[in-house]
């Protein structure tokens, strides 16, 4: 490919800042006005690194799948499966929502340090109300090619396969290092991409980015040349542009608003759709569709 053609299918996206409690912001790459989806790759929020207490009351999902990527602190993850799960550094959550699942996550201390990425992968069209389910991955797939240490998250990336139950092709890798180092990736063509910073600052070809953007990158790409800097962390997600549509409203995601509208309606009378209430732990009123009629 020409360098005047990978530029075209390159562009460079600033994230935005977004609370999820009044005491934590977060950036967030995915979803913003610039860009609503990465493949299945529907939600990205960047937490810290920095001090937080952060206590969620119990909230639900439909129709995706939550990951949570820990790198530095600790945090607990309950459901209403019943599991309970204290996530640790390098350690990977992923909780599938199918048809509907609530949870809750909490940090250990009062504050505690945190550093962490948080995605929700919608799940594929005739998948959506599939079982709920949780994995706790303590040791993903970990390499280093040169300079830079690799991380699998999620999916597939060169010849490593992820030990996890995700249900779309995609993938999510975390890349990072601290002399710095340069190489070409192998990409998958099928496959629109994003590389996210977390840290320090990274070339993707010619575009350069640091913790405040990211760059996407269209489907059609075999490879991409990245540079990162000494002490640099970023992710690179991935996976085949989704053709069917994807609605998505407070915790909600799903194909249609009469899907969000049922869900919304049956979280508000706490139906058994979101499994049992985790006791002693109060629970999140969903807002209203913005789009539903004043009762």
């Amino acid at each position: 490919m020409r360098q005047d053609d990978q530029a075209k299918m390159m562009r460079e996206i600033s994230l935005v800042r977004a609370k999820i409690s009044p005491e934590v912001q977060v950036l967030r790459a995915l979803p913003t006005k610039a860009l609503r989806m990465v493949g299945p790759w529907c939600f990205v929020d960047l937490m810290g690194p920095g001090d937080y207490s952060l206590h969620t009351e119990q909230h639900p999902h439909t129709a995706l799948q939550t990951l949570t990527w820990m790198i530095e602190g600790e945090m607990l993850h309950q459901d209403s499966l019943g599991y309970e799960q204290i996530i640790r550094p390098g350690q990977v959550n992923l909780m599938t929502a199918g048809h509907g699942i609530s949870h809750t996550e909490d940090t250990m201390t009062d504050p505690a340090k945190i550093y962490a990425a948080q995605f929700w992968i919608a799940l594929p069209p005739g998948l959506e109300d599939g079982p709920a389910a949780f994995e706790h991955v303590p040791e993903p797939p970990q390499w280093q090619d040169g300079e830079i240490q690799r991380t699998l998250l999620a999916g597939e990336f060169e010849t490593y396969r992820a030990n996890i139950g995700t249900q779309s092709p995609l993938v999510g890798v975390d890349l990072a290092t601290t002399r710095g180092g340069a190489q070409g990736l192998a990409l998958n063509a099928e496959f629109e991409h994003a590389v996210i910073v977390l840290s320090g600052q990274v070339q993707v070809g010619d575009l350069t980015a640091t913790r405040d953007q990211f760059v996407a990158l269209l489907a059609g790409q075999q490879e991409v040349a990245l540079c990162l800097n000494p002490d640099t962390r970023c992710l690179l997600i991935g996976g085949p542009p989704r053709e069917q549509p994807l609605h998505m409203w407070w915790n909600f995601v799903g194909p249609s608003r009469a899907y969000l509208e049922e869900a919304y309606a049956q979280w508000q009378a706490r139906s058994e759709r979101f499994g049992s209430m985790i006791p002693g732990i109060p629970s999140l009123d969903s807002p209203r569709p913005a789009w539903m009629k004043p009762e």
